[in-house]
C-alpha cells in the first residue's frame, strides 16, 4: 500500500476519536467553558511504524491532519513542552545536521534528550522528570520499537554535559579574542 493511501487510512481511523472528544467539549463547554472543554479535547497523535517498505514518523494533529517527518523536517515535538522543545530542537538541527544530512540513532537521541532536559529546566511547573525514550529500528525481522533503559539515557546526559562544558569554555574571552603576538 503506498504512504499517502496508508496515512488516509489512518486519519479514517483515528476521526471517531477525534469527533466524540470535539462532542464531548460541547456539551461540557455550558459548565467548565468553552477554554476548558477545547483544552481537554485538543491533542496530537504521534505514529512511528513501517508503511510501503520504510520507517515512517507521522503526527495527526487536534482534527486530524496528518504531517509526515521528512528529511526537510526530521523530527516532531508535541505535548505541553512543544513551544519550548521546537526551537531548541531546530537550534540543535543547525549545529549538528544542518546540510540537509538525517541525523544517526545516537544523535537524534542526544538532540531528543538534551531537548527535553532543556525544557524540563526551563519549565519545571510542566515537565519532570523522568524521561522516556522510545527507538524504532529496522531488523531484520522488520520494524523493532523499544524504551531506552535509563543507562542508556545516562550516556546521552553525559554527553549533554560535556557539550555544555565546552560552549563554556568557548565563550571565554580568552578563546575569543586571540592573543597578542609575542614580541
Amino acid at each position: 500500500m503506498k504512504a499517502h493511501k496508508a496515512i488516509q487510512l489512518l486519519r479514517q481511523a483515528l476521526m471517531p476519536y477525534i469527533a466524540g472528544e470535539l462532542e464531548a467539549a460541547r456539551v461540557a463547554a455550558p459548565v467548565v467553558g468553552a477554554q476548558v472543554a477545547q483544552a481537554s479535547a485538543l491533542s496530537s497523535t504521534l505514529l512511528a511504524m513501517e508503511i510501503d517498505g520504510r520507517i515512517r514518523l507521522i503526527q495527526f494533529d487536534q482534527q486530524g491532519a496528518p504531517e509526515e517527518a521528512t528529511a526537510d523536517l526530521p523530527f516532531v515535538c508535541l505535548g505541553s513542552g512543544q513551544l519550548l522543545a521546537d526551537p531548541f530542537m531546530t537550534f540543535l538541527r543547525g549545529i549538528f545536521w544542518d546540510e540537509g544530512r538525517l541525523p544517526s540513532l545516537a544523535e537524534a537521541t542526544f538532540a531528543t534528550v538534551w531537548t527535553l532536559t532543556q525544557a524540563i529546566e526551563v519549565s519545571p511547573a510542566f515537565l519532570s522528570e523522568p524521561i522516556h525514550v522510545h527507538t524504532l529500528t529496522r531488523e531484520s525481522g522488520g520494524p523493532s520499537a523499544r524504551e531506552l533503559e535509563p543507562s542508556d539515557l545516562q550516556e546521552h546526559r553525559q554527553a549533554v554535559g560535556e557539550a555544555r562544558t565546552l560552549l563554556r569554555s568557548w565563550r571565554r574571552v580568552d578563546n575569543l579574542v586571540p592573543p597578542p603576538p609575542e614580541p
